[in-house]
């Protein structure tokens, strides 16, 4: 999306939450986009999408975006549950450590790679919620410790859209 040279439209941010929804915790990103939807404090001018598995497909809502929340199920070596608001440099090292992000097909490091490739290029700000899994079981329903954990990562994905919009300093790594 190219910016608005008068200024005078504010960037849509797109919430994407990735995940499988038949698989127990994988379907954490999901279970938040749907929470969301719902949501009466989520800030206005919010666009929500379930990205399923991710995919390729998804390249061109990633490089037209100028402000992304991805949300999804990942390793984080932490308790399940424990929800990461991952930021800037810290986003950028954790995407592309070399395994255990996530089992989608084609994952968030291969997704980022392909929008950094497009003309508009990887959103300036960008952020993931990250949510630490109990189990990829066979299951429509996430774990305890996810369900729990669903507020909290719409809260943090609410003031991730709040800090941007209005012009405040990023969360600290990892909060």
């Amino acid at each position: 999306m190219a910016p608005d040279p008068l200024g005078s439209e504010p960037p849509t941010p797109l919430i994407l939450g990735l995940g499988n929804s038949l698989r127990e915790d994988e379907g954490a990103g999901l279970h938040v986009i749907r929470y969301l939807e719902s949501d009466s404090d989520l800030p206005s001018g919010v666009r929500l999408m379930d990205g399923g598995t991710g995919g390729l497909h998804l390249v061109g809502e990633v490089a037209d975006s100028r402000e992304l929340v991805v949300v999804d199920a990942a390793e984080l070596g932490a308790e399940p549950g424990t929800v990461r608001l991952l930021a800037h440099a810290e986003l950028d090292g954790f995407v592309n450590r070399p395994s255990g992000w996530n089992v989608h097909d084609v994952g968030l490091p291969d997704l980022f790679a392909a929008a950094a490739l497009m003309p508009e290029g990887l959103p300036e700000r960008r952020a993931v919620v990250a949510v630490q899994p109990a189990s990829f079981s066979w299951s429509e329903r996430p774990s305890a410790p996810v369900t729990a954990a669903v507020p909290e990562a719409a809260r943090l994905v609410r003031e991730q859209v709040s800090r941007w919009r209005f012009g405040q300093a990023p969360a600290e790594a990892g909060s």
